[in-house]
């Protein structure tokens, strides 16, 4: 008898053990079965751009000769670039491709390359600005000295230095490798280009359309852009005004 009565406390006790057990595991919560990622914190894009939004910042404004300027005179004595503030020679670095020499000076807001030797005829020469301050972008320009087309070799172990900074600006910046090859002028149209820190930081293009037929000008615009390697994808993110 005693042991009957034992075995029926025995299935008592593991009657109520498990209806604890259930109660407990009832109210634990629910895993889903697909649970949501957790989100990635969005990160805001940084890079030299950002510092272009400063109305302080140091830019390069116009050269004398110009950007693209054809049929140069050999006996050119200077080279003025302009910027839009004061600069000193230790704010700027500067290489003439191919190489003359020159003896670089500053007064107010111009760097004045003043030529120690004669220009060779026929050659397109490249002038690179380079900026101490890391966070501005460098500047190139161009211009092509009298005579036929050019037929001397330029310097071109500095010139593919100047080539691969301005394909890698092509890559992520568009908009600031087109500047670099602004104020363009021929015979359909001429661009020019400016700075707008709204509604993010970006260079906004000037493009006056000569021609009567304004599908003909545009037109030749396009075959221009794309002749420096902007890609179609380029030319919509673009941020272009026609006249």
């Amino acid at each position: 008898m005693n042991k009957r009565k034992l075995i029926y406390l025995l299935i008592g006790v593991i009657f109520v053990g498990l209806m604890i057990l259930g109660v407990i595991l009832k109210n634990q919560p629910k895993k889903e079965a697909n649970p949501s990622p957790t989100p990635i914190p969005s990160i805001a894009p940084q890079g030299n751009l950002n510092t272009m939004n400063d109305p302080n910042r140091l830019q390069f404004v116009s050269s004398v000769p110009e950007q693209s300027a054809p049929q140069v005179a050999t006996t050119l004595g200077n080279i003025t670039l302009t910027f839009n503030k004061a600069i000193s020679l230790k704010d700027i670095s500067i290489k003439l491709i191919p190489t003359v020499s020159f003896v670089p000076e500053s007064n107010g807001n111009d760097i004045t390359l003043v030529l120690k030797q004669p220009l060779r005829a026929s050659t397109l020469y490249t002038v690179d600005i380079d900026f101490t301050d890391p966070k501005l972008f460098p500047r190139t320009l161009s211009f092509t000295t009298v005579g036929p087309t050019p037929t001397i070799a330029p310097d071109t172990s500095s010139l593919e230095v100047v080539k691969q900074r301005n394909q890698s600006e092509l890559k992520k910046h568009p908009d600031v490798f087109l500047s670099n090859n602004t104020p363009h002028d021929e015979g359909d149209f001429s661009i020019t280009s400016d700075f707008t820190a709204k509604p993010e930081g970006h260079f906004v293009f000037t493009v006056t359309l000569k021609n009567a037929d304004k599908q003909k000008a545009k037109d030749s615009l396009v075959a221009w852009l794309k002749s420096l390697g902007l890609t179609k994808v380029d030319l919509i993110s673009l941020d272009i005004i026609y006249k």
